[in-house]
C-alpha cells in the first residue's frame, strides 16, 4: 500500500485517510518531514533525498519514528548505510530489469511419438 505524501496536503489530513493501524507519511523535503514528526507518525518514507539531506533527516528523526528510504537509484550505497536508516525499499532493483519471455510449450507423450 503506498504511503500519502505530505506534498499532496495536509499531513494530518493524509493521515486520517489510512486504514486504522500503523501512520507512516512519505516525504520529500526536510520541512515535511518536521511536519510529519509533529503529528507524531510511525513511520516515515524519505523519498529520493541526496546523503546530505538524508542524513540530516535521519537526524532529526532520532528514533522517533521508523525511516524508511527510497533511493532514486543505487549509488550513494555507503552514504545511505552511514546516515542509519531502518529500511530501505529496493524498488529500483525491478524498475530497471529487462524482460526476459520464456515459454514453456508441453508435449504429450503421444503427440512426440510421431514425430
Amino acid at each position: 500500500m503506498r504511503s500519502p505524501a505530505v506534498s499532496r496536503g495536509n499531513p494530518g489530513r493524509a493521515l486520517r485517510r489510512r486504514p486504522s493501524g500503523e501512520d507512516r507519511v512519505e516525504v520529500d523535503t526536510l520541512e515535511q518531514l518536521d511536519e510529519a514528526l509533529e503529528i507524531g507518525v510511525d513511520a516515515v518514507l524519505l523519498d529520493n533525498m541526496g546523503p546530505e539531506t538524508l542524513a540530516e533527516a535521519v537526524r532529526r528523526i532520532a528514533g522517533r519514528a521508523i525511516a524508511r528510504l527510497r533511493p532514486h537509484h543505487a549509488g550513494h550505497r555507503a552514504a545511505i548505510a552511514a546516515a542509519g536508516v531502518d529500511l530501505i525499499s529496493a524498488g529500483w532493483l525491478t524498475h530497471s530489469a529487462s524482460v526476459l519471455d520464456i515459454g514453456l510449450d508441453w508435449r504429450s507423450a503421444s503427440a512426440s511419438a510421431g514425430s
